[in-house]
């Protein structure tokens, strides 16, 4: 059940009125029956690893906190999540790594593989599963007693896909609270949710078109259409991401939950690791908190270091994806950060003043947002032969005779338009918060914005049910 269809529009509807209307004490069962039913709208069958996940993280929890054999219990926990993970998402890889090497080696030995459906969201709340049994273990947390709340907070339906990766420590005592109706959250959820169909049926969706005809049907695009291909897909991830971020975190303020931001304006980012800090924040923090830091983080020699951030980008590229392409991807943006980092040491030691404000934000956020169209090749291409031909054109400025782009000149304008209304929607934002300038605002002004940004859905959206991107992660 996607976020951008009728279906769920319904179903947000149903789960958000009886949640309004029942008593306390069943808003738990309610709310992890919804979820269930929400996941196994895509898959019933899988619903299980879901139920096997948290029943698991829930024993060990309750183990944990008795002080007997507490390690034991948070490897059985470490243990069932990751070899689900491994399992449907990285056996298959890991298998054809093995067997390449074999063969090289001159020993062939062949893994069987294994051909099983990627679960949806296996992702996320397998990172959110994690990180309860880790904080309970190192006693930052109390273990959650009630199996309705614990249940609740692996699979919210809002967040379970795609994130936000929620914290035990966050949205458990939420869920405790289990709070009342509120005309206030009923609103500004409805805003986000609003806002993020905003920006995936009319700016990710139509940049979609654009972005899959250039990387996957165009017969041999020049330079300057994988170039404009690649910026707006850069454009494209943020959006279409972003976009379930918001209708994630608008659904669940419905209900009086908040959800954790995810973005920071990415696309106003001056730096690599400025970017990395303002992306997917989510995500980031996690690896901060339970990888990064832990193997040494900053505290250590510089060759050290080195090789924890090379650490820290080589599992997030793998957590995108177990293909070679997503390595590279995450290869390129490793080099891209210590390339910064070493240049900001070098410009510090010569004693040149720093290159901030207004004036060198343009060339600064010009530069990142190349940077990041030329990563998105290896992104969005699986195939690693035509990803890298893709990418070395970039280089080389030669023009095969490929038009641009296939459509006609007036939804040219539609194409371009978007992404534009997005940049200066989210300068906007970045000066002052959206939804304060609307609070500001008489009434009638405040509807009829809210009005226009429907009427945009029903004229400027793309009228099919693409899926989310970061579905497939």
């Amino acid at each position: 059940m996607a976020f951008n269809s009728i279906a769920y529009l319904l179903f947000l509807t149903v789960a958000v009125g009886i949640h309004a209307v029942i008593p306390r004490s069943l808003r738990m069962p309610w709310l992890w029956g919804m979820s269930l039913f929400f996941y196994a709208q895509w898959n019933s069958t899988y619903v299980l690893l879901i139920f096997f996940s948290t029943l698991v993280d829930y024993a060990c929890a309750m183990k944990m906190s008795t002080g007997l054999h507490r390690k034991g219990w948070l490897w059985l926990s470490l243990c069932s999540n990751l070899g689900l993970l491994f399992t449907f998402k990285y056996y298959g890889f890991f298998s054809e790594v093995a067997t390449t090497l074999c063969e090289i080696l001159g020993r062939p030995f062949y893994l069987p593989m294994l051909e099983v459906l990627l679960p949806v969201g296996i992702s996320f709340y397998t990172l959110q599963t994690l990180s309860y049994s880790i904080d309970v273990y190192h006693r930052r947390l109390e273990p959650e007693k009630n199996w309705f709340r614990f249940a609740t907070y692996v699979s919210f339906f809002p967040q379970l896909v795609a994130g936000p990766i929620e914290r035990a420590g966050h949205l458990l005592p939420q869920l405790r609270q289990a709070p009342s109706f509120s005309w206030v959250n009923l609103v500004e959820g409805g805003r986000l949710v609003v806002w993020g169909l905003v920006k995936k049926v009319v700016v990710a969706d139509r940049l979609s078109a654009y972005v899959e005809y250039v990387y996957h049907q165009a017969p041999n695009p020049d330079s300057d259409t994988i170039l404009v291909a690649s910026i707006l897909a850069n454009v494209l991830i943020y959006a279409d991401f972003s976009a379930y971020s918001d209708i994630a975190k608008g659904s669940a303020r419905m209900m009086g939950y908040r959800l954790r931001r995810n973005f920071n304006f990415p696309l106003f980012s001056r730096s690599m690791p400025d970017f990395w800090k303002r992306w997917h924040q989510s995500l980031h923090d996690f690896f901060i908190d339970y990888l990064y830091t832990p193997i040494g983080g900053r505290r250590v020699p510089w060759m050290r270091w080195m090789f924890n951030i090379a650490v820290i980008f080589l599992v997030s590229g793998l957590w995108h994806g177990a293909a070679w392409n997503f390595v590279v991807w995450a290869i390129f943006h490793m080099l891209l950060v210590m390339v910064h980092v070493h240049l900001a040491k070098l410009w510090k030691m010569m004693g040149w003043p720093p290159l901030r404000g207004g004036l060198w934000a343009v060339p600064q956020i010009l530069l990142v947002h190349l940077q990041r169209a030329a990563s998105m090749i290896f992104f969005f291409i699986a195939d690693f032969d035509k990803a890298w031909l893709f990418f070395t054109r970039l280089f080389q400025w030669t023009d095969s005779g490929a038009p641009l782009t296939p459509f006609v000149p007036f939804v040219n304008i539609l194409l371009f338009l978007p992404p534009m209304v997005l940049m200066v929607v989210e300068g906007l934002h970045l000066r002052r918060p959206w939804h304060l300038r609307l609070q500001t605002m008489p009434k009638p002004m405040r509807w009829a914005c809210y009005q226009m940004m429907l009427f945009t859905i029903l004229v400027f959206g793309v009228e099919t049910d693409n899926p989310f991107i970061y579905f497939q992660f």
